[in-house]
């Protein structure tokens, strides 16, 4: 397992990292982007990008997420792998840099009451060999599954199928996910963060302590 240093992408180096990591693909889950440098400078203001630095401070992975200001839940957006990083595209490989940045992402959420996210997904052979092998990042995640308890925290809902080409029926999504069809079937999912993982989520066992 590569230890990674996982941290908030602030400063204008980092910032000037994930520019180029950014740009070292020409697609987004199989949509071609017409112009990298702008869909960079344009999504870059938006929610807050986490990255994943080796040992010699190279960024080789980032996962950005968006949080509401009106209601206690967040977006997750694309991931971004360095390009040669992986042998192999599953997240049990010790090399895969998301696992720990969605765990970061996820321990910050809940220690600020933020229990409920959403991310989508494309429809496809290889993500459901993933899931059905164990090897998906919703498994391999500590935050998302309790290897000691052999229990997932969060309980997983599929919101919408969203078909290659079409947009979603419902404007906070459609927002989310540029305002823009995409090239394969989607899959919105919505993960929900089970009571007793909550603080006070035992509040109907014990409401008495409240009258």
């Amino acid at each position: 397992m590569v230890k990674y240093n996982i941290r908030k992408i602030e400063s204008q180096e980092d910032i000037e990292k994930f520019k180029d990591l950014w740009c070292e693909r020409s697609k987004r889950m199989k949509t071609p982007v017409e112009d990298q440098l702008v869909e960079f400078e344009k999504g870059i203001t938006i929610g807050t990008p986490v990255g994943a630095f080796d040992s010699d401070n190279r960024l080789v992975g980032v996962l950005k997420y968006r949080r509401s200001l009106q209601i206690p839940c967040m977006f997750l957006y694309n991931i971004h792998i360095k390009k040669n990083l992986l042998t192999r595209y599953d997240f049990t490989d010790g090399k895969n840099p998301i696992t720990p940045i969605l765990d970061f992402i996820l321990h910050e959420a809940e220690a600020d009451g933020y229990y409920t996210w959403y991310y989508v997904r494309a429809l496809s052979s290889g993500y459901h060999k993933l899931h059905k092998t164990g090897k998906d990042l919703f498994t391999q995640s500590s935050m998302c599954y309790d290897k000691d308890l052999g229990e997932y925290r969060y309980e997983r809902y599929v919101e919408e199928i969203i078909p290659s080409g079409k947009e979603s029926k419902y404007p906070g999504f459609r927002v989310w996910l540029g305002d823009k069809p995409w090239v394969p079937n989607l899959a919105l999912f919505k993960c929900v963060l089970k009571n007793k993982f909550r603080k006070n989520g035992n509040v109907l066992d014990d409401e008495s302590n409240y009258f």
